[in-house]
């Protein structure tokens, strides 16, 4: 992020943001609806969601299934 930001409004970002993710769609396309998430939620104020930036490339990523570890 470009600044501190609360831990609360960071797990409900980051849950939503791999939530589309690992949907399939690209880290852009994941990054966008996370956002929008945050700003019709708890979260709304830009000091929560406007912090983060997306670096790198901007591709999907492929995950496998796994078992949850207990």
């Amino acid at each position: 992020t470009l600044w501190t930001i609360n831990d609360e409004a960071t797990i409900v970002f980051m849950k939503s943001f791999y939530k589309h993710l690992t949907k399939g769609k690209s880290a852009s396309e994941a990054l966008n609806p996370a956002m929008k998430y945050e700003k019709i939620n708890a979260f709304s104020e830009i000091k929560y969601w406007a912090a983060f930036v997306l670096l790198g490339d901007n591709v999907p990523f492929e995950f496998e299934a796994h078992e949850p570890i207990s």
